[in-house]
């Protein structure tokens, strides 16, 4: 099984890694403001790839990962490169991407069932994209691929002022989760 997860301790044989590629800065909007950015209120944020710098760097040490992994025997699946300067939208927002640097984000692993999450970030709505080849390959190996509703994501739903206190951002209930902030009690 090409993706399989049953616990957090057992054998690792196959892991995705991302790639920090085309990684940028999204269009400012109070989605962004309120989730990432709540310090940069009322300037805004500077839009625009990360430096080339940075970039390089993360993908070397994100190279450096995959030659350890493999080393020890893992089967190491990567994203395609994003096209984070491509716009996107749906009724009354658009954006343009962000990266495919954390697959935890937006997928999550749970037997041979993958969810992909509906990200809380515009930018981010494309989030699975860059793995679909990966997912295509888990499907015709037997695993699950399920997409959680994508929600509307219209300004009513964020309050940018709450992040400077560590309030609550999102406003308004609508089904919003990264995958990184999914915890199962067993």
């Amino acid at each position: 099984m090409i993706l399989s997860s049953h616990n957090e301790w057992g054998r690792l044989r196959s892991v995705v890694v991302g790639r920090a590629d085309n990684a940028r800065v999204p269009v400012d909007d109070i989605s962004l403001r309120a989730i990432n950015y709540a310090h940069a209120r009322p300037h805004g944020v500077v839009h625009g790839l990360y430096p080339a710098t940075v970039i390089d760097e993360a993908n070397e040490d994100l190279e450096y990962l995959c030659e350890v992994f493999v080393r020890a025997g893992v089967t190491v699946y990567r994203p395609e490169v994003p096209d984070t300067a491509v716009s996107h939208g749906a009724g009354r927002w658009h954006s343009d991407g962000y990266y495919a640097f954390c697959p935890r984000d937006g997928l999550l692993v749970v037997g041979e069932t993958v969810i992909e999450a509906p990200m809380v970030l515009p930018a981010r709505y494309t989030d699975a994209f860059p793995y679909r080849r990966i997912l295509q390959a888990a499907m015709r190996d037997g695993a699950r691929w399920l997409a959680a509703p994508r929600p509307q994501l219209t300004d009513e739903g964020y309050d940018e002022a709450a992040g400077e206190t560590f309030g609550m951002t999102i406003v308004r209930f609508v089904l919003l989760f990264c995958v990184l902030c999914v915890h199962f009690v067993i």
